[in-house]
């Protein structure tokens, strides 16, 4: 992204990578776990869809996690979180909805791929998260053996250091 901030990632390519990225960016971002200086802006300016409705769920979700893990003040509630491995787009689109598998290790071992949908709107790519009364819903499902992913690596800085 042009902008990567603690609380903010935009101005995203306009390509299949910059989709991806965002995917994986944006649905990081809105997790109730990021705490409300991350979620908040990031649903009402990065979201498309009912965005009161996502931003009171998260809320509520974020309110419970932060009084069960003895957090106040608004700050993060730290957790462990999965590697970023490898995404694809089946029929990739500029402008319209890609659906961006992303290709995670867990915590626990196991692989999964979740699907994210990001759409380009206004100069730069939003999330397209499925809402329901339980919350924000990505499709979760194995990897497919049978799919070529391409994997995340560190682009080198001009000094020779990944970011």
């Amino acid at each position: 992204p042009a902008t990567f901030t603690d609380t903010r990632s935009k101005g995203f390519a306009q390509s299949e990578l910059g989709a991806a990225l965002a995917a994986v960016h944006l649905s990081s971002h809105i997790d109730p776990y990021t705490g409300p200086a991350v979620f908040e802006p990031t649903i009402d300016e990065q979201v498309i869809g009912d965005t009161a409705a996502l931003k009171k769920l998260v809320n509520a979700t974020y309110a419970d996690q932060a009084k069960k893990h003895q957090v106040t003040g608004g700050a993060p509630i730290l957790a462990p979180t999965g590697q970023m491995k490898a995404w694809r787009i089946d029929g990739y689109n500029p402008t319209g909805v890609n659906n961006v598998e992303i290709y995670v290790g867990t915590p626990t071992g196991s692989d999964v791929v979740y699907t994210i949908g990001v759409q380009w709107v206004d100069g730069d790519w939003k999330l397209k998260p499925t809402i329901t009364e339980d919350g924000i819903s990505f499709a979760v499902s194995d990897p497919n053996p049978d799919l070529d992913y391409t994997a995340f690596t560190a682009i080198p800085t001009t000094t020779g250091e990944t970011p």
